[in-house]
């Protein structure tokens, strides 16, 4: 399969419109090679795929973000199988490559009694730490703590290269509204899930993808068509990396439990 070619697919198979789904196993059907990869987990958390291609002939780890499956939304589940994958990622070698689209992470009551930012502060810990190439592509959205952070949208957490498509938007916060106002938000029940949906589309403190550039958030902005050979050449530039970390008193940091 050519590194070179275009996949002009992707223009139909992602909506401009924000709040449209769309399936993005899709959009990973159309990047790898051969059209053909393999889903791991592919029954749970399914608003976050996680699953192995071959891109150029090199085996790589894709996580991307769902928004055919609860519009994307990490939770627990989500973070947990974001975990497990990157911990095999890590262990073998293999690159990491993040195809974002999502909002912030999930509020509730049930969700933080769980222990929701334990979850994701694993998921950080390990993605910050991790030395294998990791490579993003911002296709739409990429609000808070979980495009930001945890689908790596900021150089700071260890992100080697990211690429964002034109109609990319990006934000700390994705709603002005106050959740301790409505008792409905408790742990996600189903009519409190449609609410926050439609209220995270009110966005607020809202940049486009020029102003990221231009504030070294993203390191190209990308025709869609020019994904795939984006990221054949981003493997290809981190292909051997090595990380210099600064001395410390211990062999490894320690990981929320």
């Amino acid at each position: 399969d050519s590194p070179e070619r275009e996949v002009p697919e992707l223009l139909d198979i992602v909506p401009e419109d924000y709040n449209e789904p769309y399936d993005v196993r899709q959009v990973v059907r159309v990047l790898a090679d051969g059209g053909e990869f393999l889903e791991i987990k592919d029954r749970y958390a399914s608003q976050l795929v996680t699953c192995f291609c071959r891109m150029d002939g090199e085996v790589v780890g894709i996580v991307a973000c769902n928004p055919a499956a609860g519009a994307s939304l990490l939770e627990i589940n989500a973070c947990d199988k974001y975990y497990r994958f990157l911990q095999a990622l890590d262990a073998y070698g293999i690159p990491l490559v993040n195809l974002v689209d999502t909002p912030p992470i999930v509020p509730g009551e049930g969700e933080e009694a769980k222990g929701l930012l334990r979850h994701v502060g694993k998921v950080l810990d390990l993605y910050s730490t991790a030395r294998v190439p990791k490579i993003t592509v911002v296709l739409r959205e990429a609000y808070g703590d979980a495009g930001s952070l945890l689908m790596g949208c900021v150089k700071t957490m260890g992100t080697d290269l990211v690429f964002a498509w034109p109609i990319a938007r990006f934000a700390v916060e994705a709603s002005t509204l106050d959740y301790t106002r409505l008792p409905q938000i408790k742990g996600m029940e189903e009519d409190a899930h449609e609410l926050y949906l439609k209220r995270s589309r009110e966005r607020v403190d809202v940049f486009d993808v020029a102003r990221s550039w231009s504030a070294q958030m993203v390191d190209e902005i990308i025709d869609p068509r020019a994904t795939r050979a984006k990221i054949v050449e981003a493997l290809r530039i981190t292909r051997g990396k090595m990380e210099r970390l600064p001395p410390r008193a211990k062999s490894h940091g320690v990981s929320p439990t």
